[in-house]
């Protein structure tokens, strides 16, 4: 048995204005009799935000290093951006997990274990990412611009996740976003470090390319099988 089901939609959704057409009629009937003309013109709010995006700041700064071996700052803010990123991955599965073991039966998949698998291949990525910037000259505790960027992506999906109102099937979803993202930026980070001359570290992003398709393609099984189960 489910636990911990929740109530139909229709026991607390109050938001459709189709449902009440007689009190919406009337609500417009106010704004238009009552409110003042609005200026629709979207012409001074575009001249502001033009202004504030071409005076404004950068987010953050590439940071300093004094480590002859340091490389391509560019490319140390790539590989900061994925470490916070894998970073945020590895709570997203975490919370994953506890989400399914609070709302599934023990044979719904994903299962305990596909969760925890690829929660240990994220957390195995981070550690491949933290020793690449040491490698490189890098500091993997420094904030990177691109690290920032990430961080600020990725806590959307965790709030859906970590959300106890939300269903399994909502978190896969966002664990689907996830994934489609994770998959596009070790591709870009394997074909760099190749560029680069970089060829060993470029086999080991490959590996992690391989893993996170791996982890893309089971998220959509799996919300595939949970759309038929719920379509029965």
């Amino acid at each position: 048995m489910k636990k911990n089901a929740q109530p139909s939609y229709n026991d607390v959704n109050r938001t459709g204005a189709l449902m009440a057409p007689e009190r919406t009629k009337e609500l417009m009937n106010g704004v238009a009799k009552f409110s003042p003309q609005p200026d629709l013109s979207q012409m001074e709010a575009r001249e502001i935000r033009t202004t504030i995006i071409n005076e404004g700041a950068l987010i953050g700064s590439l940071p300093e290093t004094t480590d002859p071996k340091a490389t391509d700052p560019i490319f140390i803010d790539m590989l900061g951006a994925r470490l916070a990123f894998e970073r945020s991955g590895v709570r997203l599965y975490e919370m994953l997990m506890l989400k399914r073991a609070a709302v599934s039966d023990d044979d719904t998949e994903p299962t305990s274990e596909d969760l925890e698998h690829i929660r240990d291949e994220e957390l195995e990525h981070f550690h491949l990412l933290q020793r690449s910037i040491v490698q490189l000259g890098g500091d993997p505790t420094s904030v990177t611009p691109a690290a920032d960027v990430e961080g600020v992506m990725s806590s959307g999906l965790f709030q859906i996740v970590a959300d106890p109102r939300t269903t399994l099937s909502q978190c896969l979803d966002a664990a689907l976003a996830a994934e489609l993202i994770d998959n596009d930026c070790w591709h870009v980070l394997a074909t760099l470090a190749r560029s680069k001359g970089l060829n060993d570290l470029a086999s080991e992003f490959d590996d992690a390319f391989d893993e996170e398709q791996e982890h893309l393609e089971n998220v959509r099984s799996w919300i595939r099988a949970g759309l038929n189960i719920e379509a029965a």
